[in-house]
């Protein structure tokens, strides 16, 4: 009896080591690692690959992108980036961040009761903030400086409510 066992148990190994070799055979293209990884890619990169005929997507010019960054992190002003997906130069133009100027807040534009988000989006990000946990309740000190009137503006704030405010000059 375990002799018969055993004897299935050997024959069942050798046809599945007969088939995943004869597998590999037939199929040595899709055995590979980089056919695993193809088949894991998303379906939107995959039928973009169907769609060209099996090719895979033109990559982009790595020179043209690599040379253009650099000269904008050294300064160089404007540049040409050749464009991925046309293929014709494209003038590089710098962008310089929006500077919002919000107004100085002074203690009586900030009435206790105040919401922490009203604040913020009134007067923009404090100069300073201080934030502290004491007996379970969330205080926050922000600081709006006028450095130009050399002034300041102390606003306390207990769970993201203004609970007081005071504006000082030097």
């Amino acid at each position: 009896m375990r002799l018969r066992l055993l004897v299935n148990f050997i024959l069942l190994l050798t046809v599945i080591m007969v088939g995943g070799v004869g597998l590999y055979f037939v199929q040595r293209d899709n055995f590979s690692p980089r056919a695993l990884l193809r088949s894991l890619e998303p379906a939107a990169q995959k039928t973009s690959a169907d769609s060209s005929g099996g090719q895979p997507p033109a990559s982009k010019p790595k020179a043209a992108t690599t040379k253009a960054r650099q000269a904008q992190r050294d300064g160089a002003g404007p540049t040409t980036v050749e464009a991925a997906a046309v293929g014709t130069p494209v003038p590089a133009v710098p962008v310089a961040p929006a500077v919002v100027q919000y107004p100085f807040p002074t203690d009586r534009q900030v009435p206790p009761g105040t919401l922490e988000r009203t604040i913020v989006s009134s007067f923009g990000q404090p100069d300073a903030k201080a934030t502290a946990a004491d007996r379970g309740q969330l205080r926050q000190k922000y600081i709006y400086l006028d450095r130009p009137a050399g002034r300041k503006t102390f606003i306390e704030l207990t769970n993201g409510r203004v609970l007081a405010s005071e504006t000082v000059a030097q």
